[in-house]
């Protein structure tokens, strides 16, 4: 059991990987705990449950995180063992498949010669740029550094790992970013009616986006779509500590994780299915939420 206790742990303390990668972790934990006879259905309950708690407790603006708590909690006791095999393995095709989708959809609107904008460590994103280098398609990335975490910094260097040129920029120059840029490209953590979340710094990419008339697409599997209601209204915070402020009784430090940003702001939102453009900033979920 100590092996899923790290494991478990490793998954609630990551605040740099994006839904798709802590979904994939979350689903290597089931299909690992799930296929270890050396563990008895008692205790294979008891890291299903631990798994889910972690993921109410740190992923609650993580739309597929969420849904797939609820279908862990949803299976059979009697065959808890084969079902979520049956489960994990389905699942991990299902992304696979999308994601492919989406891939190609986004890489269509990357042109010869872009520059393209982005913030935080989405593999949706990385997936979309390599599969338009697959394409033979010379661009360029401009990538904000995407602080407290710094998740920007990961993205680039998977990014120059496929040998796609990459400027990195501090968070305060995503204006500049922007402006240099032919295209906007973000991730989502999850997508509503009205807005959706993404890592805290994506709203001010969306306003410049708009101000310098920039195409900003927001990237994300239908798994993404929920409703507003079903969304946390309090947000996720980090340590104060890890700001380091200054010592004094009247200096506090916040460090929110994620934001919401209005749908109006979008020029379209990419899935595997193709292109949502929110009509007067508003999608309808209904239709893409089952």
């Amino acid at each position: 059991m100590e092996k899923y206790d790290l494991l478990l742990a490793k998954l609630g303390s990551d605040r740099t990987a994006g839904s798709e990668l802590l979904i994939a972790s979350a689903l290597e934990i089931i299909r690992s705990a799930a296929g270890d006879n050396n563990i008895s259905d008692d205790e294979l309950a008891k890291v299903f449950q631990s798994l889910i708690d972690i993921i109410k407790g740190k992923f609650a603006e993580l739309s597929p995180m969420i849904k797939l708590a609820a279908r862990i909690e949803g299976l059979p006791k009697a065959n808890l063992r084969e079902s979520a095999i049956e489960i994990e393995r389905n699942l991990r095709m299902k992304i696979a498949r999308e994601s492919s989708s989406l891939s190609r959809i986004g890489a269509n609107l990357i042109g010869q010669n872009y520059t393209v904008a982005t913030i935080s460590h989405s593999e949706t994103i990385l997936n979309i740029v390599y599969m338009a280098r697959g394409l033979s398609k010379d661009f360029h990335v401009i990538a904000a550094i995407s602080d407290p975490a710094k998740e920007g910094k990961i993205a680039a260097k998977h990014i120059a790992g496929r040998g796609i040129p990459v400027t990195l920029v501090p968070d305060a120059a995503i204006g500049y970013a922007v402006e240099k840029a032919d295209i906007a490209l973000v991730g989502a953590d999850s997508v509503s009616e009205e807005f959706f979340l993404n890592k805290v710094g994506t709203l001010p990419m969306a306003l410049a986006a708009k101000h310098f008339h920039v195409p900003f697409y927001v990237c994300a599997r239908l798994a993404k779509f929920t409703p507003a209601r079903m969304l946390p209204e309090s947000r996720q915070y980090i340590g104060p500590g890890e700001l380091d402020p200054p010592e004094s009784d009247l200096i506090t430090a916040s460090a929110p994780l994620f934001e919401k940003v209005p749908n109006s702001l979008v020029t379209g939102i990419v899935t595997e299915s193709g292109i949502i453009t929110p009509e007067r900033g508003r999608i309808d979920i209904s239709e893409v939420v089952s």
